[in-house]
């Protein structure tokens, strides 16, 4: 099971509003935008590549990769099903 920014297990991946955060294998921490990621590949070492060609190599395995990526799209998701605040419904309404 993959581990979250707090390394617990099962606990949520590190998601950074629009990006999710991943470490280059030098440590470096990155923020890619989930939206972007065409492919993710494990050869050994996971590389990721955007739509507009753009390729990373990061420290977390595929695995770990889909979770976040995973758990930022059913974010977006909960997020659109979410009702409107009354506020915004009632100025509507005027």
């Amino acid at each position: 099971m993959a581990t979250g920014a707090g390394g617990c297990i099962g606990s949520p991946p590190e998601v950074l509003g629009r990006v999710i955060a991943l470490k280059r294998l030098n440590g470096e921490r990155i923020a890619v935008n989930p939206e972007l990621v065409e492919r993710a590949e494990e050869k050994p070492e996971t590389v990721i590549t955007l739509t507009n060609g753009a390729r990373y190599v990061v420290a977390e395995s595929l695995d770990e990769v889909m979770e976040k990526v995973r758990h930022y799209r059913s974010s977006v998701l909960a997020d659109a099903r979410a009702p409107a605040p009354l506020g915004l419904i009632r100025a509507g309404r005027n």
